[in-house]
């Protein structure tokens, strides 16, 4: 899996799809990954993402959802998403449906 980071406030920060992204996101904002619809809860899943990421690495992150959501716009949401749960073997292609890829 590539490494992935995004940008916020000239800061980079790393983005990782783990089980623990999944987790934070069903803590921090009560919502199943399966029931990502919208560019608003992909942008919640995301910054699970970097909080999981930075939990791993050691790292304390201050920024919060708020922070985070305000510098990014819709398309590198999407784009970062796609490629995030792509790279995990999930096929997002089909009307937005998550699978996982076949083998």
């Amino acid at each position: 899996m590539m490494k992935k980071a995004i940008s916020v406030n000239g800061k980079e920060y790393p983005l990782l799809f783990k089980m623990g992204s999944i987790r934070l996101f069903k803590e921090q904002f009560n919502k199943e990954f399966e029931d990502i619809k919208s560019v608003g809860d992909m942008t919640e899943f995301l910054y699970c993402c970097v909080l999981c990421a930075a939990r791993i690495e050691g790292q304390k992150i201050n920024i919060n959802i708020d922070q985070f959501s305000d510098e990014l716009n819709l398309g590198e949401v999407a784009n970062l998403f796609t490629a995030l749960v792509e790279d995990s073997g999930v096929d997002v292609s089909t009307s937005g449906q998550k699978k996982r890829k076949q083998a």
